[in-house]
């Protein structure tokens, strides 16, 4: 409810490296979060899942192959693979208080088009399927989950971009010890966000990001990415 949330701040480091091979560019990365997380509301709900918590999140692997890579053109079609890890901080003793890991692995798999639609203006493409493990703590199974990702990108010169995004999401139901949840649903997140490239090797993002129509677990209402990139 809008009087008990949770508060989460994560910090990652992340690190990309591409390479050609056979003539396609591919792209393999690793992610190090780092989660805050704090209760906010009413005491029932503050001693239901603690007060706040901190530590290593899951770590998160990728791989992407690019099919085609035309940057004169701005034109690009990838397949993207991330998986991760079970590696996170979860104390399996109280399962229902917060942890910033999750106790189990989670991959994804994404395709992502993208194509400019005129000089200045960028479309983006992405649907994905994620596959989730058992929480054997507490047996907890998740059936797959899909996505449909869009974004419109505004690129009127090479330092500044704007963009609008939205998100079509399906939630898969669970079972926790053999009972089904019935918590199967669609929801949808929409964000916006501008880039800048303060010169060709740095890169700084801001996006604000929302869900709606959301009724079961965790719903993101005010979201906040603030994102630096440095090539080298």
């Amino acid at each position: 409810s809008d009087d008990n949330y949770i508060k989460q701040s994560t910090y990652a480091l992340r690190y990309t490296h591409g390479f050609n091979l056979g003539g396609k560019t591919i792209g393999l990365g690793f992610a190090i979060p780092y989660t805050y997380l704090e209760t906010q509301g009413s005491d029932l709900f503050t001693n239901a899942l603690g007060d706040k918590t901190n530590g290593l999140s899951d770590i998160v692997m990728s791989a992407t192959y690019w099919y085609i890579n035309d940057k004169k053109n701005r034109d690009y079609l990838a397949s993207t693979i991330t998986l991760a890890l079970e590696n996170g901080e979860y104390d399996k003793s109280n399962p229902n208080k917060l942890n910033p890991g999750e106790n189990r692995y989670k991959a994804t798999f994404a395709i992502g088009y993208i194509t400019k639609i005129s000089n200045n203006f960028i479309i983006e493409l992405v649907p994905e399927v994620g596959v989730y493990s058992e929480n054997k703590t507490t047996q907890t199974k998740q059936n797959p989950s899909y996505a449909l990702s869009s974004s419109l990108r505004y690129k009127p010169n090479s330092k500044y971009e704007l963009f609008l995004g939205a998100q079509e999401n399906y939630q898969g139901n669970t079972t926790k010890q053999g009972i089904s949840q019935n918590n199967e649903e669609s929801y949808e997140k929409y964000s916006l966000g501008a880039i800048y490239y303060t010169d060709k090797f740095n890169q700084w993002m801001i996006r604000a990001a929302t869900d709606t129509n959301k009724e079961f677990g965790t719903k993101t209402k005010d979201e906040i990415l603030l994102r630096y990139r440095w090539w080298f």
